[in-house]
């Protein structure tokens, strides 16, 4: 989730750049721009649920359940259908990426909660603020990201070098944003991954220092 859903947020705060960075050359015209971002934009709501309900298809497994999953799986399965044709009217192709994103946020919710029943001491409530404070950090990443974009827009112009560029800038806001939200919120996941990357900086600066060092004669 700490990664899902700061990456949902952003494809959907940056897709019109990141699809006009990947398809818009050759035959791809405008029109082909404005269906594909849209469709991204409904895909990108979905996710944090394509991401997590493997990994938590995965608890049950653990406890030798595979019922369950199969019928959540079943019942997603139908709702996706329902959805697909509740919305494929009025947002087109979007309205299948939509019920596609609903579906799957369906199962990972429903996953989640007959998971949590199955495991004494499951930690919902820690498990519920840090998805909270995941999903407040990735709209405040996305929102900065959104703003920069918007700002470099106008500034920067070019061609795919110049928009790659414009994306990375983007992104570096968004990540500092997100990372400073985190930090704020003392979201553990976050603080854990952080004391790996410093325990690594670290191991790889003594090894730097402990290597020998050869002047040539």
């Amino acid at each position: 989730m700490l990664v899902a859903l700061p990456a949902g947020v952003g494809l959907a705060a940056l897709r019109e750049p990141v699809v006009r960075l990947l398809f818009m050359r050759g035959a791809f015209d405008e029109n082909d721009l404005a269906m594909t971002v849209f469709a991204l934009l409904c895909f990108s709501f979905g996710l944090a649920g394509q991401c997590l309900g493997p990994v938590l298809t995965r608890g049950f497994y653990a406890l030798q359940d595979t019922a369950t999953p199969v019928k959540v799986g079943v019942c997603t399965v139908g709702l996706n259908l329902v959805f697909s044709l509740l919305l494929i009217r009025p947002l087109a192709h979007g309205g299948l990426a939509l019920a596609n994103s609903l579906a799957a946020t369906f199962n990972m919710v429903v996953l989640f909660y007959l998971l949590a029943r199955k495991v004494p001491g499951f930690g919902v409530k820690n498990a519920l603020f840090f998805a909270a404070g995941a999903a407040v950090a990735s709209l405040l990443a996305g929102g900065s990201a959104a703003f920069v974009d918007g700002y470099l827009a106008g500034v920067l112009a070019g061609g795919t070098a110049v928009l790659a560029l414009r994306l990375v800038m983007d992104s570096l806001a968004g990540l500092l944003v997100f990372a400073g939200v985190c930090e704020m919120l003392k979201l553990d996941e976050y603080l854990y991954i952080k004391d790996l990357l410093r325990r690594a900086f670290l191991r790889g600066m003594n090894f730097i220092r402990a290597r020998p060092l050869y002047r040539s004669r």
